[in-house]
């Protein structure tokens, strides 16, 4: 059933998982979380596609990587050719699909898409360390319509250091490279996603970002503490920033601690 409001969710793994079961069309894909087809039956607004780069054989353990072949998470190919896979799964999808999704590159786009009725998709990185402290890499994601990347993921990378239980590593700010990529992500229309970032980075963002930058799949640690949530939310609201997850974790009707 549509709902009688339309929203934007900033955050899904579904061209991964479409890679995954080696689909060429994610419209309709009862076994994700999320697909075309229910997208336009909630009424959504806008969706943001996550290219997400999982992590590589080497950086796992060979107890970590049974463990994610028995979860049934197979390795993929090279980042730069999972990225092209992705981006072009995620193409021909909207092109087979044009009367209800059309990618969108800018917030004018998103407005003609909702008069037309359909829904805009825009293109995200999960992970930036496909960019590998190249600014022509960073520009080459804009023009390929990127408008949205995660920094980090679980592990360090050329932006700088990840969430982390460590409080060493949590403390770590913004590489030399990640506190210039943040004003060249600004110039370029690409915004900054401080999901999955060490403590230190968002300090960084919050200080450097002349511009509204997102948190697009985390909730506040005072509500849900877990050490990958965002801490300062007073940091974020100042630029009016965009935090989403929406959904709380909880157990029981309680908050789960």
């Amino acid at each position: 059933m549509s709902l009688h409001y339309q929203y934007a969710d900033m955050h899904c793994d579904t061209l991964l998982h479409g890679l995954g079961k080696g689909v060429n069309d994610i419209y309709d894909m009862p076994d994700a979380m999320l697909d075309i087809k229910r997208m336009a039956e909630a009424n959504v607004l806008c969706q943001f596609f996550a290219v997400f780069f999982p992590p590589r054989p080497e950086m796992l353990t060979p107890q970590e990587r049974e463990k994610r072949l028995q979860a049934g998470r197979p390795e993929m190919p090279p980042d730069e050719e999972l990225f092209s896979k992705a981006v072009s799964l995620m193409k021909d999808s909207f092109a087979g699909h044009k009367d209800v999704i059309r990618q969108a590159y800018c917030f004018d786009d998103v407005m003609k898409n909702k008069e037309q009725g359909l829904i805009s998709g825009v293109l995200t990185v999960e992970d930036g360390r496909m960019v590998n402290g190249s600014f022509d890499r960073l520009e080459q994601l804009a023009k390929t319509g990127v408008r949205a990347i995660a920094l980090t993921w679980n592990f360090e990378n050329c932006f700088g250091a990840p969430n982390s239980r460590d409080p060493k590593i949590m403390s770590k700010g913004l590489s030399a490279f990640g506190k210039e990529a943040i004003e060249a992500m600004n110039e370029l229309g690409i915004l900054v996603d401080v999901s999955h970032l060490s403590d230190g980075g968002f300090y960084d963002v919050a200080k450097i970002s002349k511009k509204p930058f997102v948190a697009t799949h985390s909730d506040c640690r005072t509500l849900a503490r877990r050490h990958r949530f965002i801490i300062l939310m007073r940091a974020v609201t100042r630029w009016c920033a965009a935090i989403e997850n929406i959904f709380l974790h909880r157990k029981n009707g309680k908050i789960r601690p």
